[in-house]
């Protein structure tokens, strides 16, 4: 007996660990349908989208929750992460590259038995079409013992997709099957590859991007996700750069000398005193000296040391993926700036990690690999900071509402460093001036 779309929908919403990741706002915004017309599954980028299945394709694959679950994931990923913008011509290549790094993505993400069984059951264990499916008998905490049926290039590939051994692209594993099928693939894939791409309403984009943005990633992306486990990365060389530096020093400057706090900065700053030699003309002493009175002393300004209670500026340095080719520049240019800064560096993706600066001028940080500003603005709330800058290219997604009104009523004194597209669009709901970096 066919489920019926309301209750398809059910089942998603009841499927562990779908109310973690906003389902229910998800399909809120999509409309469902059967058409028997597609073979797999299908998004067509309309208003509202449609997300389409066909009724024979649920019946024999999608027998349990989780492999419903599993197939609406990997058509949210396909819409949002835009992989056709990579290749100049979308081919079977291209479409068979792609899935292949979401289903290793998903299986990642979500290991277990009752979640991967569903591309098992799809493809088969050998030959070409086993690069989109784990190997048999495959455990992520133990990947090496699974039952590995590929040779040479292609083993390498299926190894490097659910393993941690070596590195694979897209563009790695299209080459890869250029060069072994000749463009010529006679496999079912799933999902919508139009060769056409479509753009999405921007609306309705950003509330996708926002939902789906909150999902588990394994690989790192360019963009906006949850990120992967973090873990420590090392910058070949720092390349510290004049103009960052100026730019950086312009930021903190502003910020620095407002309110108060517990660093104590010394600064020269002119005062008037009285001394025993005159050091500008003074009204007074020559009206006495006009009586034949010689002055013991004149007044006269003189520099002093001026001790001003100020706030520690904590930095927040965005290690996200998109920011990889910055960091060099940017973690050199905090040198001279060190003086000023509270003790550690606040780096941060989807959460915030410290770090000394030692460790931060010897290139060394932590990053999950995806972007998230809630993170920062807990982090400011929870540790009571009221001065702060914050370095990022600026893509770092939505700020909660929860935090909207709190940050405002907090009011911490901010400065923005943006890196090139100097994209504010996000960032802007944060109060405090904004600064371009030219790197």
């Amino acid at each position: 007996m066919q489920t019926t779309v309301n209750n398809l929908k059910w089942r998603i919403y009841n499927v562990f660990p779908a109310n973690q990741l906003g389902l229910d706002q998800l399909l809120s915004l999509l409309d469902i349908r059967y058409d028997e017309r597609i073979p797999t599954a299908q998004i067509s980028v309309s208003f509202p989208p449609l997300l389409k299945f066909n009724p024979k394709f649920v019946e024999n694959y999608c027998k349990t929750d989780e492999h419903l679950l599993m197939i609406l994931m990997h058509e949210m990923y396909h819409i949002l992460l835009g992989h056709t913008k990579m290749f100049p011509k979308v081919t079977p290549a291209t479409n068979f590259a792609c899935d292949a790094v979401i289903n290793a993505m998903l299986c990642q993400s979500l290991p277990a038995e009752e979640y991967t069984s569903f591309f098992k059951s799809f493809y088969p264990a050998d030959g070409i079409a086993a690069l989109l499916r784990p190997p048999d008998n495959w455990d992520k905490d133990e990947p090496h013992n699974a039952d590995w049926s590929l040779e040479g290039d292609l083993l390498y590939a299926h190894k490097a997709l659910y393993t941690q051994d070596g590195e694979i692209t897209y563009k790695d594993i299209y080459d890869l099957i250029s060069e072994k099928v000749n463009q010529k693939i006679d496999v079912l894939l799933l999902g919508n590859h139009d060769s056409e791409e479509k753009k999405l309403n921007e609306i309705l984009q950003n509330a996708i991007v926002n939902i789906v943005g909150k999902w588990p990633a394994i690989i790192y992306s360019e963009g906006r996700d949850n990120g992967m486990l973090s873990v420590e990365e090392m910058l070949d060389k720092l390349k510290p750069k004049k103009d960052v530096t100026r730019m950086i020093k312009r930021a903190i400057n502003r910020i620095t000398s407002i309110g108060s706090g517990n660093l104590t900065m010394a600064n020269l700053k002119k005062q008037t005193t009285l001394l025993p030699y005159p050091t500008l003309p003074d009204r007074r002493a020559s009206v006495i000296k006009h009586f034949g009175v010689s002055p013991l002393f004149y007044k006269g300004e003189v520099m002093k040391i001026n001790k001003q209670r100020v706030g520690y500026i904590h930095v927040y340095l965005d290690v996200s993926g998109s920011m990889n080719d910055y960091l060099e520049t940017i973690f050199g240019s905090l040198k001279s700036v060190m003086n000023v800064l509270y003790p550690k560096i606040h780096v941060f993706s989807t959460e915030v990690h410290e770090h000394t600066p030692k460790e931060i001028l010897s290139g060394t940080y932590s990053t999950t690999g995806g972007t998230d500003i809630n993170c920062v603005v807990e982090h400011i709330m929870k540790n009571k900071i009221k001065k702060a800058i914050i370095i990022t290219d600026g893509y770092v997604g939505e700020l909660d509402e929860k935090y909207q009104q709190k940050i405002k009523e907090f009011k911490p004194l901010i400065s923005k460093l943006l890196t090139e597209p100097h994209y504010c669009k996000e960032i802007d709901v944060l109060n405090g001036r904004t600064y371009k970096l030219s790197i």
